[in-house]
């Protein structure tokens, strides 16, 4: 019943937002849970027959959020070494291809390489694609500079992909940041998209925005597109 009356006391308070700003402007001020609630973004992406590539990006944001991320460096030994110096809290070959193949070993968030190891580590790609974290110069994870990778990771570069629905599911946010912190993450967000397909707007079914325990407003492509 506690969720029930929580979730209506933002559904009350929701009514009065009308766009991206006022719908954050109520969200950060409205928090009736113990937690600090996320605030997500979605992106549903029109699909056709000339479009059938998933989208992936990387960004990032101006302002950090969420949990302190643990990053696996595939690399020879100087570049693992410069790894582990950058923040990096596993950097090595043999050893980790090896935990992974054969111990089912996952015990991190993001995958970096360079591109001399990409051959050895091939094999893994049933493994590691699965769960999205195969290093791929698209999302910024294969990389001659580690630790330049290593130390955006460390401070809030996050990936994301278009999932099999054709929908980008985004954290962007946490409400305790406040709106103008969010705006300027999601401008970062619509940024990176642009840089993928300057002509993106056109493929935008819908954006979508909400908080963990709240409800979902549908927001205006144009200004979204135009931050």
């Amino acid at each position: 019943m506690k969720r029930a009356k929580n979730y209506k006391k933002i559904l009350n308070s929701m009514k009065k937002a009308s766009d991206l700003r006022s719908y954050l402007e109520i969200a950060c001020q409205t928090n009736p849970y113990k937690f600090d609630q996320s605030i997500e973004l979605k992106i549903a992406i029109k699909r056709s027959a000339k479009n059938v590539t998933p989208y992936k990006v990387s960004v990032t944001y101006p302002h950090n959020f969420g949990k302190n991320v643990k990053i696996l460096v595939f690399a020879e030994q100087d570049d693992a070494k410069k790894a582990i110096e950058a923040g990096a809290d596993y950097a090595g070959l043999d050893e980790y291809i090896n935990k992974i193949a054969n111990e089912s070993w996952f015990d991190f968030d993001v995958v970096i390489a360079t591109p001399a190891v990409m051959p050895q580590i091939a094999r893994l790609g049933r493994f590691l694609g699965a769960k999205g974290l195969m290093p791929n110069p698209k999302t910024g994870t294969v990389v001659s500079d580690v630790e330049t990778a290593v130390k955006e990771f460390k401070s809030g570069r996050k990936n994301y992909k278009e999932d099999k629905t054709g929908v980008i599911n985004t954290v962007v946010a946490k409400v305790s940041q406040g709106p103008e912190k969010a705006i300027e993450n999601i401008k970062t967000l619509i940024d990176s998209l642009k840089e993928v397909n300057p002509n993106i707007a056109r493929e935008i079914k819908s954006i979508h925005i909400k908080t963990t325990m709240g409800p979902s407003m549908k927001l205006s492509t144009l200004d979204v597109m135009n931050l």
